[in-house]
């Protein structure tokens, strides 16, 4: 069955079938039926956006704030880590224009920056200079380092187990901002190293997550800008006008409510009673954009998808993002590139049509994903207003948006569904259906 949804996809590009007029307002309707049902589903707000060469298309639904005010296709939502891409393409963009090299060491760039601000000890005072002096560029982009994550939202495995997360804990109770120094001082970060970053299975890559990591790549960025502090480096420098005018970075400790009206629910089990989640509105709590230049990205979802369409697809961001895609240059297969998560397990296709690539947003309150297809040489961006242990809303959402997207763009038919995965999602699965 599978090989004949290939072969049907491969036919219809090969005859270079054309869109017949309206495709744009056909694709919105079938996404705001997507937006429809996954609102349902999760009791979120969804907002999909579509973004190719060839045009837009964007739908949303859902209730925004406690009066039901329903979603549409302007809110802007909070985007967690599809920050780092930003983050990750500024960087490659430095190397590309042979400002700094992937393999220089990262702490000489951040001590610099880290001077500027005032600081008086170094990297290596915090986690030893031995240790900082081998951990490299491309270390963090590719989270290989050993830098240990601010982040403590951890799943545990095997279940039952007590989802515990002092961060959570530190921003709720707290309701201040967190500023990159402040995460840096925390006591599971400051003197904390970790221990070498190993693989999942002798099949993969090392894959070791760490937010902190890109905050370190947020001051190699500002080094180059010669900002004398964190509110002076320009986030979004290398992205296009068009998307800058309709998004932005959060670096001065204001809450969502400062951005949007969309309120994020924390429905998580983190410190809950056992069987019980939170129903946390994180609305107005700073702490939502606790990491900087990796998790404070604010848009609507159609800037998201841009965004992703301008470093994947047109490449106007860095001419060498093609360095960020997973298993670009390694021999075993990679869960993470440089920026970048492999999506594929989203698209419920195989072959060249199954190759998707980008990143999850997790944060406080609201999760979400950019991704980028180039087959379809499209990118998809999902933002919802729910955060849950399992993240797999934005996968679900996604799997859904990609296969109608195909729909439409080459006239063929597709049955999916998503079958629900312990983390970071689930699997999309997809069987043909007779093409009418």
């Amino acid at each position: 069955m599978r090989r004949l949804i290939y072969a049907a996809l491969c036919a219809a590009a090969a005859h270079g079938i054309t869109i017949a007029p309206g495709w744009e307002q056909r694709l919105t309707n079938e996404l705001h039926k997507i937006a429809r049902n996954e609102s349902q589903k999760y009791n979120c707000s969804v907002s999909i956006a579509f973004r190719s060469a060839r045009g837009k298309a964007a739908a949303a639904f859902g209730a925004v704030d406690p009066t039901g005010a329903p979603a549409t296709t302007s809110d802007v939502f909070v985007w967690g880590s599809v920050t780092k891409v930003v983050t990750g393409a500024s960087i490659l963009r430095l190397v590309a224009d042979g400002h700094l090299a992937l393999d220089d060491a990262a702490a000489p760039y951040v001590d610099r920056f880290l001077a500027r601000l005032g600081v008086a000890w170094t990297l290596g005072d915090l986690w030893g200079a031995r240790n900082v002096s081998s951990t490299s560029i491309r270390d963090l982009l590719g989270m290989t380092s050993s830098v240990p994550d601010f982040d403590t939202a951890n799943p545990c495995f095997p279940q039952p187990c007590k989802l515990t997360d002092p961060m959570r804990q530190l921003l709720y109770s707290t309701k201040q901002p967190y500023g990159p120094l402040d995460l840096l001082s925390l006591p599971w970060v400051n003197a904390s190293w970790r221990p070498p970053c190993k693989a999942f299975s002798p099949a993969l890559e090392p894959f070791c997550y760490s937010s902190t990591g890109f905050m370190l790549l947020g001051m190699v960025l500002g080094v180059f800008q010669n900002a004398t502090s964190i509110a002076a480096v320009d986030q979004g420098v290398y992205l296009p006008p068009s998307i800058k005018s309709r998004a932005g970075f959060v670096s001065n400790g204001k809450p969502p409510a400062s951005y949007t009206r969309v309120h994020g629910i924390d429905r998580t089990s983190y410190d809950a009673p056992p069987g019980q989640t939170n129903h946390e509105d994180v609305f107005e709590i700073p702490g939502v954009f606790a990491g900087w230049s990796a998790s404070d990205f604010v848009g609507d979802a159609q800037a998201a998808a841009d965004v992703a369409f301008a470093i994947y697809g047109s490449k106007r961001v860095t001419p060498n993002a093609d360095l960020m895609i997973p298993g670009n240059g390694t021999k075993k297969k990679a869960i993470y590139g440089l920026a970048t998560f492999d999506l594929a397990s989203s698209t419920g296709q195989k072959g060249d049509w199954g190759v998707a690539y980008g990143h999850m947003g997790a944060t406080y309150g609201y999760q979400s994903l950019i991704a980028y297809f180039p087959k379809l040489e499209a990118a998809i961006a999902v933002g919802t207003s729910l955060e849950t242990d399992t993240q797999q809303h934005p996968s679900d959402t996604l799997c859904f948006a990609y296969n109608k997207a195909v729909d439409v763009v080459y006239g063929v038919a597709h049955a999916c569904s998503f079958a629900a995965g312990s983390y970071y999602g689930g699997a999309c699965v997809c069987e043909p259906i007779p093409v009418s």
